[in-house]
């Protein structure tokens, strides 16, 4: 293979994040064999994986904590508490179809506090309102659901897509912080969540309340992460394939 020579070793320099090392006196020109830096969109890695490693910490919680309350205190069969979840999924649906208009009205980081926010008020609301034997369901269990339906509609979107921002050589690190903290987090919130109540089959009031007050606490993490959460991302050269347009830039 033919020797590239220092001009195209200098072109590849020039390209933001390859690797290379800076020759003396040629300022944008770079040899192989340095690191490559870190882009700003590498640099939010570490935000949006925190903000959804907590928020599904609170997810799965959440949701193992009602089919408990359902099956055991207020012994309900499996079939009639999974009846009773529906709410939470459908109101998913419909604020995921609305969830755009909002971004667009509030901006991705504002959408994110939000979406923490209402997910964490719910737990709330069951930990001052849930109790007895389901006869008020209505009152004490639905508006909760709702909340984690909003919640989930809201803030999903946006740290999700904030992965496809990335430039392309990130996209499989965005990837891999969106999957280590969809899977992570759902195992450990439900591994939490048994050790909080005991590991028992069916926990009483007394011990899902504890488990509301970790979920409230995990779904606050996740809104201060989505404030804290710098959405700008640069492309480079090669991602705007020479359109001219100005980086993008969002909220």
């Amino acid at each position: 293979m033919a020797d590239p020579g220092p001009t195209a070793v200098g072109r590849a320099g020039n390209h933001r994040g390859s690797p290379g090392r800076r020759v003396a006196g040629s300022p944008g020109r770079r040899v192989a064999g340095s690191p490559p830096r870190l882009g700003a969109g590498c640099r939010g890695e570490p935000r949006r994986g925190s903000g959804l490693l907590s928020y599904f910490l609170a997810y799965a919680a959440s949701l193992l904590a009602a089919t408990l309350l359902f099956t055991g205190a207020w012994g309900w069969s499996p079939a009639r508490a999974g009846l009773a979840v529906t709410p939470w999924p459908l109101t998913v649906l419909v604020v995921s179809m609305l969830s755009g208009r909002v971004i667009r009205a509030l901006g991705e980081r504002a959408t994110a506090v939000v979406g923490g926010v209402c997910f964490a008020a719910a737990p709330v609301w069951w930990l001052f309102l849930a109790g007895g034997d389901g006869a008020h369901y209505a009152v004490e269990f639905i508006p909760g659901l709702v909340l984690t339906g909003i919640g989930a509609g809201l803030y999903q979107p946006v740290m999700f897509a904030a992965a496809g921002l990335l430039p392309a050589r990130q996209l499989s690190l965005g990837s891999g912080v969106l999957m280590m903290s969809r899977q992570g987090g759902s195992a450990l919130g439900v591994a939490a969540l048994v050790v909080i109540t005991g590991g028992v089959a069916r926990p009483g009031l007394d011990a899902l309340r504890a488990g509301w007050v970790f979920t409230a606490v995990t779904a606050a993490v996740a809104a201060v992460a989505g404030a804290a959460l710098g959405m700008g991302v640069r492309t480079g050269p090669r991602e705007n394939h020479g359109s001219g347009a100005d980086p993008v830039r969002h909220h």
